[in-house]
């Protein structure tokens, strides 16, 4: 079995790290920033320089004897998924990031749809054991009662 946990890769990594492997943590996930930013501590604008960062968070990690097996994309990108304007530059962004972390044998990339974050795609909460509850959606009630349409709309082809 092995133990891993996200670490934020910004300010003092080492110490981070440092303190994480103390823990007991033997593989280390990093978040994916969701577009590129100026001054930012992962630079994926390029394919070389995604590369150079992966290779370097990679070594980085293995010295405080870990891993670096997953890389999260777990937020952001809502112009990928709406198609709307700054679609393609982070469509490049993202396949910066896959290529480089294939380049520095990270083999993980882990995305959450999140679907019934949606306020608009989800239903009456459904009550589980020992009166919990679960996040639920009900198709018939959802007829009565539909999302509103993506704005701007996407064609069947294009989608």
């Amino acid at each position: 079995m092995s133990i891993q946990d996200k670490v934020v890769w910004d300010g003092d990594v080492d110490k981070r790290l440092a303190f994480v492997r103390a823990l007991g943590l033997d593989c280390v996930a990093i978040d994916l920033p969701d577009g590129p930013r100026e001054g930012a501590a992962i630079d994926l604008s390029t394919l070389e320089s995604a590369t150079r960062f992966f290779k370097q968070a990679k070594a980085t990690v293995a010295g405080h004897g870990m891993e670096l097996r997953s890389v999260m994309a777990t937020s952001g990108f809502a112009e990928i998924k709406r198609g709307v304007t700054g679609r393609d530059e982070k469509i490049a962004f993202i396949i910066n990031a896959i290529q480089a972390m294939g380049a520095a044998g990270i083999p993980i990339l882990a995305y959450n749809f999140k679907l019934l974050m949606s306020k608009h795609l989800r239903s009456q909460p459904t009550q589980g054991r020992g009166g919990a509850s679960y996040i639920s959606f009900d198709y018939e009630a959802y007829l009565k009662n539909p999302a509103p349409p993506v704005v701007p709309p996407i064609s069947e082809e294009k989608l």
